[in-house]
């Protein structure tokens, strides 16, 4: 087989192409590396009042998420803003209702207070 100019340039593409996977897949191990240090050493020297920077859970996203689990993604989150507004209308009836009572509860002693 005799080697001519198109030949050769098709492994020097191929060539490329691999030293970028190379250099992807050295990356990405650096970065979990990284984190895990991060990790270690936050819990270790981070003090009694700093969090700890947890390891992550799930692997990091090569590929781009599919429609289905976009659409996952914004109805959860859509659940957790319903529940964190639910939170806050519960707290601020209740607030509410605590300002009405006392209100009335300072009105009668006032009144007490002026009948004497």
């Amino acid at each position: 087989m005799r080697l001519n100019p198109k030949i050769m340039d098709i492994y020097q593409v191929e060539y490329i192409e691999r030293l970028k996977y190379d250099n992807s897949i050295a990356w990405r191990n650096g970065m979990y590396n990284y984190e895990a240090l991060v990790s270690a050493l936050s819990s270790a020297f981070g003090g009694k009042k700093s969090k700890a920077i947890p390891y992550p859970k799930e692997p990091h996203r090569i590929f781009q998420k599919t429609e289905e689990e976009k659409r996952m993604d914004a109805e959860r989150e859509k659940q957790k803003a319903i529940a964190f507004f639910d939170s806050m209308a519960r707290k601020f009836e209740n607030d509410n209702q605590n300002a009405i009572e006392r209100h009335e509860v300072e009105s009668v002693v006032t009144q007490n207070v002026r009948n004497r």
